[in-house]
């Protein structure tokens, strides 16, 4: 591996892997916590304090250009285990928290996924992927928890788009709309009721 720029101190411009490296790990931090008190193993305070005339401000950053050939290509993974069976009383691969947005916010997401793709993959393609790596059976796929959770399960800004559309009204009630899924490549429609 071969390190391009310089090191004072304060930045690293960047790293290089030739075509005759060994795989690796273009930057490797480990740290060994033996502290009884919360800590961070890395951590970022950004703070706004000019009104910004540009679109963003983000604290964290990563942009990925796969520019060939890739079996599996993410922009960021995070991979947590145990070692001595240790008590953990929750666990999490990732936490998102939410503080005081204020009342000046016109939009407010734990989560905001985008998906800006051109082209069809001739696979699966979405936002979401749930994929169990063990025998042991998830119980849920998702988990609400406190009162109350949300006030609606699912919100569709726009009526009568994919995966809602219209549906003839049955002798049962006012069926209007139903949910399109797709199971073990089968179309299968859920009937939604208003009442």
């Amino acid at each position: 591996m071969k390190r391009i720029g310089f090191i004072d101190g304060r930045r690293i411009s960047g790293w290089s892997f030739l075509n005759t490296d060994t795989p690796g790990d273009g930057q490797l931090v480990t740290i060994n916590d033996r502290s009884p008190a919360s800590c961070f193993g890395k951590k970022i305070v950004y703070n706004v304090l000019t009104a910004k005339t540009g679109l963003y401000a983000r604290a964290h950053e990563i942009e990925v250009n796969l520019n060939a050939d890739t079996v599996l290509g993410y922009a960021s993974r995070i991979s947590m285990q145990t070692s001595g069976n240790p008590v953990v009383i929750h666990g999490a691969g990732l936490e998102v928290y939410m503080n005081d947005p204020g009342d000046n916010t016109s939009g407010w997401m734990c989560l905001d996924l985008n998906f800006n793709c051109v082209g069809t993959p001739a696979g699966r393609y979405g936002f979401i992927k749930c994929r169990p790596h063990t025998a042991v059976t998830p119980r849920t796929l998702m988990l609400l928890e406190g009162a109350p959770t949300a006030t609606y399960m699912l919100e569709h800004a726009q009526p009568n788009q994919a995966p809602f559309y219209d549906g003839a009204a049955s002798a049962a009630g006012a069926e209007l709309y139903h949910l399109k899924c797709l199971m073990g490549g089968m179309e299968v429609r859920v009937p939604l009721w208003f009442g």
